[in-house]
Order: structure tokens, then sequence, then C-alpha cells
């Protein structure tokens, strides 16, 4: 294809026949979840349905740097949505700049807009306790268990296998291999005593005859459980108990994360604890800020 000048822009069927290309880099190569992927397909889409409806006497418009200005002021969607569109488009430009489809990523030149983070609500210790204490059944007690003393996505929690536990007859040394975590990535994770007897417990109950998946239906049927039915458990225990109906599978996971961070973990252990790419994720998404912890480091510097 001809390299297309900066001032030019790229036509819209030209982006449409890289558009396949660079989703199929991002979900082989960079090993990018669906859900992302499916994230940047509707951002990138979105953006070339702007330049046809934005055509004039049916011709379509150029992506210029003036056209993808004009269409992140034209979304109707709030800033963290912006934002996002931003990152989609900077990636498939630098795509298209190092596939030499275009002269420079003209995406980067696009700013992100300020966004004001809502506080992220953590539960207390005692109510993960009397979650725990309280669910209904060995395996629910397990799950629970792994996410709120493991960090465990509720994603990471379906797809494990029986193989996938070590050491559980070493109380104390038992870790858990998280092989298809987000991203397709893979980390061994140390479970503590409270973690290792819950699973054991489940795993007597359970009586499984077979390697398969570690968590499976209440029908019998040895299928795996779903990522949905995981929320309904947590959120049904936690309103049946009457506990905070904020508590849901992920603020388990804010809540290890937090926890560790409180009693002076290192941020990068942590990061690696939780599966994360970027440290700065884990700081933002699954650490809540602690006051009381910052007023003490600055009166430290008396």
């Amino acid at each position: 294809m001809e390299l297309i000048a900066l001032d030019s822009g790229l036509p819209c069927p030209a982006l449409e026949d890289a558009l396949e290309s660079w989703l199929d880099r991002r979900r082989g190569i960079e090993r990018r979840s669906e859900k992302t992927i499916r994230a940047n397909r509707h951002d990138v889409t979105r953006f070339l349905r702007f330049l046809r409806q934005d055509s004039q006497d049916g011709q379509d418009k150029r992506a210029s740097l003036n056209e993808l200005e004009h269409y992140i002021a034209s979304l109707q969607v709030g800033g963290a949505a912006v934002n996002r569109a931003i990152c989609s488009l900077r990636s498939f430009f630098e795509f298209l700049a190092r596939h030499r489809l275009i002269e420079v990523n003209i995406a980067r030149e696009l700013l992100k807009v300020p966004v004001l983070e809502p506080a992220r609500w953590t539960p207390r210790a005692a109510q993960v306790q009397l979650l725990i204490a309280g669910a209904d059944s060995a395996r629910d007690r397990a799950m629970i268990s792994l996410m709120a003393y493991a960090g465990l996505r509720r994603s990471e929690i379906v797809k494990l296998d029986f193989y996938d536990v070590e050491g559980l007859d070493m109380l104390g040394d038992c870790v858990i291999a998280i092989r298809k975590a987000k991203g397709n990535k893979c980390r061994m994770l140390p479970l503590n005593s409270t973690a290792t007897k819950a699973l054991e417990e489940h795993l007597i109950v359970a009586n499984y005859k077979s390697d398969g998946p570690l968590f499976r239906n209440e029908d019998g049927s040895g299928r795996r459980l779903g990522v949905d039915r995981i929320t309904q458990l947590v959120k049904g225990l936690a309103k049946r108990l009457e506990l905070d109906r904020r508590i849901t599978p992920h603020s388990l996971r804010r809540w290890f994360g937090t926890t560790l961070d409180d009693r002076g973990g290192d941020l990068l252990v942590i990061s690696r604890l939780l599966g994360h790419r970027n440290i700065q994720t884990t700081a933002d998404c699954d650490i809540k800020p602690n006051p009381g912890k910052l007023r003490k480091m600055v009166n430290e510097l008396d």
C-alpha cells in the first residue's frame, strides 16, 4: 500500500482493511483479553462510522488529526470512556505507523481528559470473615477464601482445574497455579492457612473422582462454574447475612491488595500477586488509599 502523508490522512477503506490485522495482533502477540478486543473494535469502528457519517458528496473523509479531534469532541460519554477510546486509537494508529501505512502516529497528539476517580470501597476484615463463615457450602467458602486471601479474579477462579493445586498435604506450603489469567499470563500463588484449609475441606466434600474443574456446578453435571454465578453467590450471601451490599468478588480482591499494602507489603510484590502487567494498575485499581498511613509517613519526616 502506498505510504500516506500525515497531512493527507488515511482513507476510511484503508483503515477498515487494517483493523482486523491490528485486532489479530492484539489477540495473538499482545495476548489481550477478548473483553479488551471487543472494546478496541467498538472504539475504532465507531470512529470509522463517524468518518462515513461526516462525509460529503459520498466521499469518505480521511483520518487526519483534525478529524480525530472532532471525533473525540463529539463523544457523549463519560471521561473514562473517552480516555479508553483515545487509548484504542493511539494503539491502532501506532500499528499503522509501524507497518508504514502512515508516516507517524497522528493519534499520539490526542490528549486524555482529566477524570475524577470515585473513592473505591473496600470491605472491612470483619465483613470478609463473616462472609466466609456464612458460606452455604465448602465450595463457596473455598472460592471466597481464594478471592479474599489470594486475590484471585472470578475469571481465574472458574478456570482453575484440580491439578492446579500443589502441596495441599503440607499445610502452610500450598500453592495454586494460575495458568489461564487475564492476558494469558501465568503465576504461582502461595496460600495462607485459612485458604488452604478451606480448599482442603472443599475437596474432601466434593470427593472428585477425576481431574477437571476445581469448582463445578451444583447440578452434578461436573460442568465448570460460570463467572456470573460467582457474582450471584457472593452478592446473595452478603445480602442474606445483612452485610454491606457493595461486597462483590472484586471488592474481596481489592481487600487482599489493600490489606497487604496496609501491612507494609512491597507494591511490586503485591502487583505480581494480583497478576498485573503494570504496577500502576495495582496502585490505581486494587489498593484503597489509606489516609492514616499517608499521614504517618509524612509525620516521620519531622
